[in-house]
């Protein structure tokens, strides 16, 4: 059977076994008419919140038929009130319509502990660049590279939306896409495990709502983003997001004449931090700005079956012609595509994604339960840079993508406990001319599938605090290899007197790289094909303790991290890290003599993966939350303790130099209120200090070197004034003029400014 036909056969046949569960749930949902699809707000214990819309004319009538909207309208008599009869016998009279109940429409996310995003946003990544265990993650402009980094573990963090399938397959990752309204982190026991964008039916309102945020930046960067929500009957709405970013790719030079004072001295910061004790006028400030084209629009419609049930259709559209960097700026032969340039220039990589995701969304919520489902389909075409050369074929990858999803989710608020299930199936197919591995060919077409499904409890006792996780997963490669992938978590906590806590957490997870990590090569997204890599097994050990009183606030813990058939580079990247092929298995793999970092490995030694025994990273971190008048300042500090990895055909325990020692995060505000509450007035300083680190830098022609990523500081200014629903803002982003690196090649502007509006109508 052709490979195709298999692909298939394969794909549907594990997509219909995983949509019948679906499928019975959603039939009994739909026909379910017994149940009061009741308005109340959950039990006390909930961990979130009910979001309710009331019209605030009167309460809903109690249930006695399927449908309570249709019944509000057709009865339309308050509790206890006798009917009342039109002169007409089929006209309400005009007491009858004044006492009128308006129904009460309720919906509640079966995800936890979602959080709201701020407005005036530029991107996804800045809505969520706040919360502690993630980096601030703001990689120059919006639309390029920009991720989602976790504290926890040092790496990128998976990224899931009911609209959008493509996160890891996108080279611009969180990049160039609508900032959500809300999001959520998951969890396996106290480790995260993914960032997922809530979803959130447009509720009937009185009026239409309206929100439009427009920024303008330094080097061309332009920047809106629309959101309408309307309502075209009692029952159907329509919302429509609408996001764009752009920017040109020119040369930038910052002129500084003169001694810039509060560029550089610092007075005493700059002794103690000595990379800001400088004059501006030694500060590298010539380079090339990004290439920022990216259109994200998603028109939805929506119908209210009842005041608790609603089932959304949607479409999503990406397109991102966003240029990326080349990760090793040495000049190059005037023959090459690359441009010439010393390491200061960034050399700009065409890369081109599209994507169009159609589906439909249902959910229903109950005072004791709620309930979301998805299906999906996705579809993408992707163009990437890979190596230089004259001929397209051999420098660029040209994939096409279809994605099938389906996902459901149940958060039983009312039940002991409020287990939480959700389960997900997914089949992926491609084909095009990627430069692939396997079994010693190149395939042009593949598919990999995966299912999972998760429970999640959270007893509560007292000042007790439990959760619990277990969960199980399935991956099934192109090479007819399965793997079963089990995942555990708890997690205990303590409420004590006096504003004192505690809380210890264990979990344990297997994860099955994605087919990109494992057939396919393109140094330039710093991949090269490692098809025998294994399932790789996280277990975490976190414990701290903490205090708050008023509005301070304390917290102390330690991490210990656990790799089990770690996934690294075959050669790890360090300072020695030449020369210590001559004491390892991959003396004769090298090819020849490497003593120092200047020398070059092959891409199959730097960039391909393999299973290490076990990396071993312990940890502890310090926070500090602190309120005075209209300040508040938050720090969250982690130190790295012991990096070490050891495996088998080691001659010697190494140390894993690609993970930062200390990451300092933090944010000092001020806020004020003025005019009764009508002027408000937010001001912001956020920074974000990394250690050294290492990575290998390919040179698209085979090999790699070890590149250092030097410590930087990232320091970001924000102002906004708000009046009642308009906002005015500015932005400054690398206040402190540094020049740094996030990843090797990717350089963010100097010093550049930014304003703009956000502004809510309701209409």
């Amino acid at each position: 059977m052709p490979l195709g036909s298999r692909t298939e056969v394969r794909s549907v046949s594990i997509l219909v076994h995983s949509m019948i569960p679906f499928a019975v749930i959603l039939a009994a949902l739909l026909t379910h008419t017994g149940a009061q699809p009741s308005p109340v707000l959950p039990k006390p214990g909930a961990t979130a919140p009910m979001p309710r819309v009331d019209t605030a004319k009167a309460v809903a009538p109690p249930n006695t038929r399927p449908d309570s909207l249709a019944h509000a309208r057709l009865e339309g008599s308050a509790p206890g009130d006798s009917a009342i009869k039109a002169d007409s016998g089929s006209r309400e009279t005009a007491e009858a319509k004044k006492r009128r109940a308006a129904p009460v429409f309720t919906w509640q996310s079966p995800l936890r502990d979602i959080q709201e995003c701020p407005g005036g946003m530029e991107s996804a990544p800045e809505c969520w660049r706040r919360s502690p265990d993630l980096a601030n993650q703001e990689v120059g402009w919006a639309g390029t590279r920009a991720w989602t980094l976790s504290l926890t573990h040092w790496r990128p963090l998976p990224q899931e939306s009911p609209y959008f399938p493509f996160w890891s397959h996108s080279p611009y990752l969180s990049g160039g896409l609508l900032p959500p309204d809300r999001f959520a982190l998951g969890r396996i026991g106290g480790d995260l495990t993914s960032l997922e964008e809530a979803w959130t039916p447009v509720v009937p309102l009185d009026t239409p709502v309206t929100r439009m945020d427009w920024m303008r930046g330094a080097l061309s960067l332009n920047i809106f983003d629309l959101k309408l929500n309307r309502m075209l009957s009692d029952r159907v709405y329509l919302g429509m997001d609408y996001y764009s970013s752009t920017a040109l790719a020119q040369q930038y030079n910052y002129q500084f004449n003169v001694h810039q004072p509060y560029l550089g001295g610092w007075g005493f910061l700059g002794r103690l931090y000595p990379p800001i004790d400088r004059d501006s006028a030694s500060l590298v400030l010539e380079d090339t700005s990004f290439d920022i084209h990216a259109l994200h629009m998603r028109p939805r419609v929506g119908v209210w079956l009842d005041t608790n049930r609603v089932v959304e259709f949607f479409l999503d559209r990406v397109s991102n012609s966003t240029s990326l960097t080349y990760p090793y700026g040495r000049t190059r032969p005037s023959g090459s595509l690359i441009p010439a340039g010393p390491d200061s220039t960034q050399a700009l990589m065409p890369s081109d994604l599209k994507t169009l995701t159609e589906g439909a969304i249902y959910g229903e919520s109950h005072a004791g339960w709620t309930s979301q489902m998805e299906l999906s389909h996705g579809a993408m075409d992707l163009s990437e840079f890979r190596k230089s050369g004259s001929a397209k074929s051999s420098n660029t990858d040209e994939i096409h993508a279809d994605v099938f999803r389906a996902r459901g989710s149940l958060l039983a608020t009312g039940l002991p406990f409020q287990p939480m299930l959700s389960a997900e199936a997914r089949s992926d197919q491609w084909e095009g001319d990627p430069l692939l591995a396997m079994a010693g060919t190149n395939p042009t077409e593949g598919w990999s599938d995966a299912e999972g499904a998760d429970l999640e409890v959270r007893p509560v006792f007292s000042f007790l605090r439990l959760k619990g996780n277990a969960g199980i997963g399935r991956s099934s490669r192109m090479d007819d290899k399965v793997y079963w992938l089990p995942r555990f978590g708890a997690v205990a906590g303590l409420d004590l007197p006096y504003g004192f806590g505690a809380e210890a957490s264990a979990s344990t997870r297997r994860e099955d790289p994605e087919w990109e990590m494992l057939y396919r090569t393109n140094p330039a997204r710093f991949r090269f094909a490692s098809p025998e890599l294994l399932p790789r097994t996280d277990q975490t050990l976190r414990g701290s303790v903490s205090w708050a009183w008023s509005r301070l606030a304390f917290q102390a813990g330690i991490d210990r991290m656990r790799g089990e058939d770690a996934w690294l580079p075959r050669v790890l990247p360090n300072p020695g890290a030449c020369g210590a092929l001559a004491d390892s298995i991959y003396a004769p793999l090298a090819g020849r003599a490497c003593g120092d970092t200047s020398g070059s490995l092959p891409d199959t030694l730097a960039l391909g993966m393999r299973n290490y025994e076990s990396e071993v990273i312990d940890a502890w971190h310090l926070g500090l939350g602190l309120g005075l008048g209209n300040w508040s300042l938050s720090l969250d500090n982690r130190f790295v303790l012991n990096r070490t990895v050891d495996d088998p055909d080691l001659k010697a325990t190494l140390e894993d130099w690609s993970v930062p020692e200390r990451v300092f995060k933090g944010r000092l505000g001020w806020k004020r209120a003025l005019l009764d509450d009508r002027l408000k007035l937010d001001l912001a300083w956020d920074w974000e200090w990394y250690s050294t680190r290492y990575a290998w830098v390919p040179d698209l022609a085979g090999g790699s070197r070890v590149g250092k990523l030097d410590e930087y500081l990232a320091l970001d200014f924000n102002a906004a004034m708000k009046i009642k629903t308009f906002t005015l803002f500015f932005k400054v982003r690398n206040f402190n003029h540094d020049r740094y690196a996030t990843e090797p090649g990717v350089h963010p502007p100097g010093i550049n400014f930014r304003f703009g509006v956000d502004w809510t109508i309701f209409n």
